[in-house]
């Protein structure tokens, strides 16, 4: 005898009107997508882990939506919302982004994407240089029954070999893949109780240099860089807020004091790096990594103290 199914499978319903749930492009979508849960959801779909760096960002003549930072290459990335049908005057903004390498990728999402659009961000794919990537997407809403409803990001133009060239990027060297190893390895002690969530938050584990930890503030935040050739582990505040820079720059010898170190590295141009060294890394030897990395992170800890404190100012 046969299984009944009836009552166990729902029927997938999509829902049209956008603004069933966002009824302004500004106030209510971008302010949704920026959120990091939302942020992460968009990632998910590109292969990117994703940063916020702020919203209705001026770049150029225009205001970018969303202004982003990919945390495995560091690219910045512009995110151009739309929730009408692709239209001329958003071309045009992201033509402009590109010709003026205003960001590392773009992202133009929109409800529909009109053919010609398409066609177009296919075209400027396959004749820009490799410094620019674009991704044409729409976004969609779907529910079951009386679920709640869900968003849905599908991609209609992406890079060229997308995904052929980021799996190549990843394993392109030894380096790499021991910096990703340690990473992981960083992920691991950052997971392994509660005492660091409460304090940081943090991506996934990559083959950069460079590992950000998160304070809750777009001003400024701590990370991690480990060189596989001077097989040294540094631990770096990086600050943007222009008034935190000089109290910094003025007060150095408190962080010194702090971090008892008086050969802190401080290289300021724009933004603002003060870094520690923490010590010698063993390449050949992950099982002293652990220990390392969480005499590293009693720095992070006081380094995240004392920008929180310049920053609040």
């Amino acid at each position: 005898m046969s299984q009944s199914y009836s009552g166990l499978l729902g029927k997938l319903e999509k829902i049209d009107n956008l603004r069933t749930i966002w009824k302004n492009e500004t106030a209510d979508f971008t302010k949704w997508l920026s959120q990091e849960e939302n942020l992460n959801l968009l990632g998910e779909a590109v292969g990117m882990d994703l940063e916020r760096i702020g919203t209705e960002e001026r770049v150029g003549d225009f205001r970018a939506d969303i202004f982003a930072k990919e945390l495995e290459y560091g690219k910045t990335v512009i995110i151009e919302n739309q929730l009408e049908e692709s239209n001329h005057k958003h071309l045009g903004q992201i033509i402009t982004y590109a010709a003026g390498k205003e960001a590392g990728c773009i992202i133009w999402i929109v409800k529909r994407a009109r053919e010609e659009h398409a066609k177009a961000i296919e075209w400027l794919n396959s004749h820009l240089d490799q410094s620019v990537d674009l991704f044409l997407i729409e976004i969609e809403l779907w529910r079951i029954g009386d679920s709640k409803i869900a968003p849905k990001f599908n991609i209609i133009e992406k890079p060229n070999q997308w995904g052929k060239e980021q799996k190549e990027e990843r394993l392109e060297s030894a380096a790499g893949f021991f910096r990703k190893n340690f990473w992981s390895a960083f992920c691991d002690v950052l997971s392994s109780g509660d005492e660091y969530r409460r304090l940081f938050t943090w991506g996934r584990p990559s083959s950069r240099q460079h590992f950000d930890l998160r304070i809750g503030s777009s001003k400024g935040h701590v990370y991690f860089s480990v060189s596989s050739q001077k097989k040294e582990l540094w631990v770096c505040a990086y600050v943007k807020d222009r008034e935190a820079i000089e109290r910094i720059s003025k007060n150095i010898d408190k962080w010194k004091q702090a971090l008892g170190d008086s050969d802190l590295e401080v290289t300021r141009d724009k933004n603002l790096t003060v870094s520690k060294r923490v010590g010698d890394v063993d390449l050949d030897a992950p099982d002293t990594w652990s220990g390392l990395l969480r005499l590293a992170l009693q720095d992070a800890e006081k380094i995240r103290e004392l920008l929180l404190s310049e920053l609040a100012l």
